[in-house]
This record gives C-alpha cells, sequence and structure tokens, in this order.
C-alpha cells in the first residue's frame, strides 16, 4: 500500500469521508496526515489542522451573565456585589 493510501484509509478511519472531499481539500489534508504515521499518536495540533481545513469550527464557550462574587457592584455603590445587591437579585 502507498503512503498516500495508507493516509486515506486513517482519514477514513477517523471518521472523515475523503471521496466527499473536494481535491484542493483533500490535499491539504494528505500534507497534514503525512507527519501522522499512527492515529492513535495524533497531536492536538495536528487535529486542529484538520478541523480548521474541513471547515469544522470549535465550540465557543457559553458566556456567563454571573457577577463575580467579589467584584465591584454594578450599582455603583462601590460595594462588593456579594454584600449589596448580590441578595436582592436572587430574590426578584
Amino acid at each position: 500500500m502507498s503512503n498516500t493510501e495508507s493516509m486515506k484509509a486513517m482519514l477514513r478511519g477517523m471518521g472523515i469521508d475523503i471521496d466527499k472531499l473536494p481535491a484542493p481539500h483533500l490535499e491539504r489534508l494528505l500534507k497534514v496526515t503525512e507527519s501522522i504515521s499512527k492515529p492513535e499518536e495524533i497531536t492536538q495540533s495536528q487535529v486542529n489542522r484538520i478541523q480548521e481545513i474541513l471547515g469544522l469550527k470549535k465550540r465557543q464557550p457559553i458566556k456567563s451573565n454571573k457577577i463575580p462574587v467579589n467584584s465591584k457592584c454594578p450599582c455603583g455603590s462601590k460595594k462588593k456585589y456579594k454584600k449589596c445587591c448580590m441578595n436582592k437579585k436572587e430574590t426578584r
């Protein structure tokens, strides 16, 4: 089996349907996977590069609207949030 064929087999093993990829994507994927000898030895940077080539986006962290307890209160009182409005907002 040639190196290209073994790379294609490795990509299939990773769940990537290479038959549906456009030629430029496949060429870029093969360049990235040339440095991978075994799928179980893949590094996070290689995974990130493969995801980038395939157009997969990483999950964005969920932004929290929580106010840190020890920060200044947003009401402007210059007190800590926990000593000022924290209990008031929970009862609303």
